[in-house]
């Protein structure tokens, strides 16, 4: 494909309303805790995004009547109960048991009887990552059981690299090194859960063609709310001869 057919592969976006509002904040310290997996880590993302705001608890997380059979449920939505759902349900259990020996969260009993689990995040001071809207509704629409839990979790490290402000970063070029040491996981297998982020426009991309000999091949990433910043800065570093083509 030509640099214009790459170049321009989002422009069926501009007249799309893609909304930056924050649907979730993820504490950057769930990634520095070399105890927990990577499934763990898109677990305390998935209770995250279903949390609400507790006036009663000083504005902390809440999941109200939750247990590990129902977010069995919410996550593999089985159209009924079979199978080896109990052995599912149980290691369910045993990585809230891990979020919760680790501090991540707390599981009590509401004033009703009922199970809640609350989710402090006191661990923003070491910085945290804004879970935007569109990328957190795509995933939890499209897909189930781990697969859903493994994008959650790089969408969620992938926006950690993100320092927004007017001088932020929302470019990233060095993407899946650091994701792989946060979740744990072979470089090869980033890729594939980025690739299908990119795919279902959850992030925007590009492969360029350098025209530095020491790195001939980089790849270029973005969250898709902010492509046209992406599209900008591959524009200006081919016009100054940075970049020799588009591949992708």
């Amino acid at each position: 494909m030509g640099y214009n057919t790459v170049i321009n592969k989002y422009n069926g976006l501009k007249n799309k309303t893609l909304c930056t509002q924050t649907f979730a904040t993820v504490g950057k310290q769930i990634f520095n805790d070399n105890d927990l997996d990577i499934d763990d880590i898109g677990l305390y993302v998935f209770l995250i995004t279903r949390s609400r705001q507790s006036l009663e608890d000083d504005g902390i997380g809440v999941v109200d009547r939750i247990d590990s059979l129902s977010i069995y449920k919410m996550i593999y939505r089985p159209q009924k109960l079979k199978g080896k759902y109990r052995e599912i349900v149980g290691g369910l259990d045993e990585r809230l048991n891990r979020l919760e020996d680790h501090g991540f969260i707390e599981r009590t009993i509401n004033t009703l009887g009922e199970q809640t689990i609350k989710v402090p995040q006191d661990d923003l001071k070491h910085g945290f990552a804004k879970l935007y809207a569109p990328g957190i509704r795509v995933i939890l629409r499209k897909l189930t059981g781990k697969k859903m839990l493994r994008e959650l979790a790089t969408y969620a490290a992938f926006r950690s690299l993100v320092f927004e402000g007017d001088k932020g970063t929302y470019i990233i070029d060095r993407g899946p090194t650091y994701i792989k040491n946060w979740l744990h996981v072979e470089k090869s297998t980033v890729n594939n859960y980025l690739r299908w982020l990119r795919e279902n426009y959850v992030l925007a991309y590009f492969k360029c063609k350098q025209s530095s000999m020491h790195e001939p091949w980089k790849q270029y990433y973005s969250d898709i709310v902010q492509y046209d910043k992406l599209v900008e800065y591959v524009k200006i570093q081919y016009d100054k001869g940075f970049i020799k083509a588009l591949a992708e």
